[in-house]
């Protein structure tokens, strides 16, 4: 069966990824990249995994799915078998996990789980909250989970176009109920980080930040989580261009994003936000100068990137222990491991995870 590439997700420390294929999953080391698990069950759209918890969440996908999209199924791979699901009345676009909480994105639904796992087996999933979201596709959702306290952080697109909203999880006074709340009573905090749609978010590591993107596809922003203030604003260049898959090192100091086909790579630690304060003029000039500079020096006061690879295509990337390394996976079966020196990011590994006539990444290695 043909095992064309569905999606690819990282582990929640990231040190092993999952490919969802047309033909079931793999699970691979990062360091050193190495597969240590397949199944071939049917098609694969999301991985979700559990640190190395042999307990998967999976959804279907690709013209020969395992399951319905709509369904989130719990599979046992020790066992190799199903240990449950979760059925919804959407399809489901994003899945995240941390110790015994579970959220699962819908088209236009956040869910909040209790989900209680021990010894890699399941026990019986509770739902916490619902909270409705604007139209996500792309199925933009982050997950931050504060272990001393359980009280967790979730980020996905508002009902206002250009909004996050990040919602609080009190997990240590999680319920056992059976029925579902028709209106969420989370605390929730919304920060309108863009004008138009979101394409990309991220919390780091710490839940300290959250990093955003949109359509426009020339900034990114960076915000700190506990006053919404805009800390940083980085730019990838002036053309309009599509920028996901945001990351954030393990020490919050850099980010990296994938826009279009290319990798970029910011700095943040010597970096501060700048707010241009203009006087009202809108009596003398009807606005034009408050509008022009609301416009134009705001966004001169970002930040260009620090570097950036071309890649083959679609990829998901995430920075090393020493914030100066990055692992790019590929949706070609390609993996190549980069490092940062100065403005320069060279590489130093490639893998390839599965044949392909058509190998763009070696031969862009190769010309290089």
């Amino acid at each position: 069966m043909e095992r064309k590439i569905l999606s690819i997700q990282w582990s929640q420390d990231e040190a092993c990824f999952a490919l969802g294929t047309e033909a079931g999953f793999s699970i691979w080391n990062s360091d050193p990249v190495q597969e240590v698990g397949r199944r071939e069950i049917g098609g694969i759209q999301i991985v979700s995994m559990l640190h190395r918890c042999s307990l998967l969440a999976l959804t279907g996908g690709g013209r020969e799915p395992f399951e319905a999209p709509n369904k989130v199924v719990f599979w046992d791979d020790v066992e190799g078998e199903r240990a449950g699901h979760i059925e919804f009345r959407q399809p489901v676009r994003a899945i995240c996990r941390r110790q015994n909480l579970l959220i699962v994105a819908t088209v236009t639904k956040v869910f909040t789980y209790f989900f209680p796992v021990s010894g890699g087996k399941a026990g019986t999933p509770f739902v916490l909250e619902q909270v409705d979201t604007s139209e996500n596709p792309n199925g933009l959702l982050a997950l931050h989970l504060n272990t001393s306290t359980l009280r967790a952080k979730v980020a996905f697109p508002a009902h206002t176009m250009g909004a996050v909203c990040i919602a609080t999880v009190d997990v240590s006074h999680a319920r056992v109920t059976s029925a579902l709340p028709s209106k969420s009573s989370l605390p929730q905090t919304t920060i309108q980080a863009h004008k138009g749609t979101l394409t990309g978010l991220a919390l780091s590591p710490s839940g300290r930040l959250l990093a955003t993107a949109s359509e426009s596809g020339t900034l990114i922003r960076v915000f700190e989580v506990a006053t919404c203030n805009r800390l940083h604003t980085l730019r990838q260049g002036y053309s309009s261009s599509t920028i996901r898959a945001l990351s954030f090192s393990k020490t919050e100091s850099r980010i990296c994003a994938i826009v279009d086909t290319t990798l970029f790579v910011f700095n943040l630690g010597d970096v501060t936000g700048q707010h241009v304060k203009t006087e009202n003029k809108s009596e003398a000039d009807g606005g034009l100068l408050r509008n022009f500079a609301e416009r134009y020096l705001v966004e001169e006061s970002s930040v260009f990137y620090t570097a950036k690879s071309r890649l083959p295509g679609d990829a998901v990337a995430a920075f090393g222990a020493d914030t100066s390394t990055l692992l790019v996976v590929c949706t070609n079966g390609s993996v190549l491991r980069l490092r940062l020196h100065d403005t320069e990011l060279q590489a130093t590994e490639f893998h390839k995870l599965m044949r392909n006539e058509d190998d763009e990444f070696l031969r862009l290695l190769e010309s290089s």
